[in-house]
């Protein structure tokens, strides 16, 4: 009873929920809140279906309001709210935030921070001037030659704390799509890794560490990665003191509909909007 009591504050408080002159609870959402291991799927007033077809009109529901968010750019914080902890992200969202992180995994594997060793001929780049100060040069038909060859040959550092980092942040991101696969939507696969957050130390050491971490990385990969784990950390530390929802929707439903449906239909208004009058408005008050 208290979670839900606190379920509603946060409701009210954020203008999802609102109470009329007969103090009936009605929604000014649509969307999905995730909190705990609980779903609150909004679907708009007019869907009345019955069974299972709830959940497959909210997975296609659900669809249509990330495609709209990664297609607008431009959306403003009052029509769009993807946000955590009432901190709103509408720049990075955590769904928008967590399948980069995702995806980046999925194409370059775990965060390693390379340690080159110095070889003699191995296959990584040469090192003239440690070669040419401490090997003997070979003239061989007029032109010098080094029999031995100072190169250095990258080794990755399993303990690098970086490393463990990106494990953790993987293992929550899995733990957040897993809550939205009853919407047939995110189909990643669980990821376990041994590491977490709390093991790995205090917040703040590890924003420093990802800082340190970004003075020494060159790959425009890497740096996006550090980035995107930055900031996926400074939201979880705003999270620390209140109680964690997961928000994904939009107060404007009927905006995004018309958008949605002047795409399918090839809505022309902005072709012929400069032909259109304007409406004349008159005060009879006055």
């Amino acid at each position: 009873a208290v979670e839900y009591k606190r379920l509603e504050v946060f409701l009210l408080e954020n203008d999802f929920l609102r109470l009329d002159i007969q103090h009936y609870k009605k929604f000014h959402f649509v969307g999905v809140l995730a909190y705990e291991n609980n779903l609150l799927i909004i679907l708009p007033k007019y869907v009345q279906l019955e069974g299972n077809m709830n959940e497959v009109y909210a997975a296609q529901l659900f669809k249509v309001l990330l495609k709209f968010m990664q297609s607008n750019t431009s959306v403003s914080a009052t029509n769009f709210h993807v946000f955590r902890n009432e901190i709103p992200e509408i720049d990075s969202s955590q769904f928008i935030q967590a399948e980069w992180i995702m995806k980046d995994y999925i194409e370059h594997g775990l965060y390693h921070a390379d340690q080159l060793t110095l070889e003699i001929n191995g296959f990584g780049e040469i090192d003239w001037y440690e070669t040419i100060e401490t090997d003997n040069m070979i003239i061989s038909n007029g032109s010098p030659f080094y029999p031995e060859l100072h190169t250095y040959t990258p080794q990755v550092d399993e303990l690098n704390l970086i490393h463990q980092l990106h494990q953790a942040i993987l293992n929550e991101v899995s733990v957040l799509f897993e809550q939205f696969k009853v919407l047939g939507i995110f189909h990643y696969e669980t990821i376990h890794f041994d590491y977490t957050l709390e093991e790995l130390g205090e917040i703040d050491y590890l924003l420093y560490a990802l800082e340190r971490e970004m003075q020494v990385a060159f790959s425009d990969q890497k740096l996006r990665l550090l980035t995107l784990l930055m900031h996926y950390l400074e939201n979880k530390k705003s999270q620390l003191t209140q109680q964690s929802y997961t928000v994904f929707g939009t107060k404007s439903f009927h905006i995004i509909w018309e958008q949605v449906c002047g795409h399918v239909f090839g809505n022309q208004y902005h072709t012929f909007k400069k032909w259109i009058p304007k409406p004349q408005w008159q005060d009879f008050h006055s």
